[in-house]
């Protein structure tokens, strides 16, 4: 049998092409969505072996048949699964309602968690292997991006709590620390960025207004002029056909350049670089 993968966060961006490259590859590629018109979208791209699963990581009754049915397709083996969905919550601190900042870590966190617990036995059956799409967010927090950068900087650390857990078994533990890719998430992060923004208070708009637009500009931006998506999938890919692969993996050349600023700059220099660049100062 092939090789059996499962994506989540299929719908679109790394997750989609990810799974359609997998398929052309000739693994047997379970895609993660949450509605139907993705799973046919997904359907009418790839070949008969790729199979679309409804599949939202907030909802344990969706993990559950999802994870039954991938076992009743493969004897109970995993091979590998990719912990792809996420949002991004953005906002300032002192006003971000409490409800959306717990969204961002039910999807990015919470989310990973149950969705990798429940593939265990599979993956040990298979002697499999997790990776985990992080961010560079996470390791140079950025100023009204700390939802996600926390979700981020937490997902490292369970991936690392993981790794030393299920060494007995042989299943290795991968972390994709990500720069800025060119995916659907931005536009979807100045949308959700405009309506938390609009239920905050006046206050909000007063003391933050003008910098949360000069920042909301410059991540547009960033994303924009990001890496393709199809890097961050031949890494991907690249992952999945090592014997022993990396733990930690920056993709994108921010990444590398943002991981050597947080090891080498003073913390007010690297502050003062950072709120420059956005327009802050």
């Amino acid at each position: 049998m092939p090789k059996s993968v499962l994506i989540s966060g299929a719908s679109t961006g790394i997750g989609k092409a990810l799974s359609l490259e997998l398929d052309r590859k000739g693994y047997q590629v379970f895609a993660g969505v949450r509605n139907p018109n993705d799973a046919e979208a997904l359907r009418s791209q790839a070949s008969p072996q790729l199979t679309p699963e409804m599949l939202d990581v907030t909802l344990p009754e969706t993990i559950s048949t999802t994870c039954r049915q991938i076992s009743d397709k493969t004897g109970g083996e995993l091979f590998c699964l990719v912990n792809n969905a996420g949002i991004s919550v953005s906002g300032a601190m002192e006003f971000i309602p409490i409800q959306d900042f717990r969204q961002q870590m039910e999807v990015n966190l919470v989310g990973q968690l149950g969705l990798t617990q429940a593939c265990l036995p599979m993956l040990r059956k298979g002697v499999g292997r997790v990776i985990f799409i992080s961010s560079v967010a996470g390791r140079l927090v950025t100023p009204f991006n700390a939802p996600y950068a926390a979700s981020k900087a937490a997902l490292v650390a369970m991936a690392d709590a993981f790794r030393m857990e299920l060494a007995p078994w042989g299943i290795s533990i991968s972390v994709l620390i990500l720069g800025s890719v060119q995916t659907p998430i931005w536009e979807k992060s100045s949308r959700t960025a405009g309506e938390i923004l609009r239920r905050m208070p006046a206050e909000a708009w007063t003391l933050y207004g003008k910098m949360q637009k000069r920042g909301g500009a410059f991540y547009q931006h960033t994303g924009r002029n990001g890496m393709q998506v199809e890097k961050v999938v031949k890494i991907t890919q690249r992952i999945l056909e090592k014997s022993h692969p990396k733990e930690y993996v920056l993709v994108g050349r921010d990444a590398v350049m943002i991981e050597l600023m947080t090891k080498l700059l003073p913390v007010r220099l690297r502050d003062w670089l950072v709120r420059k660049q956005m327009g802050l100062i």
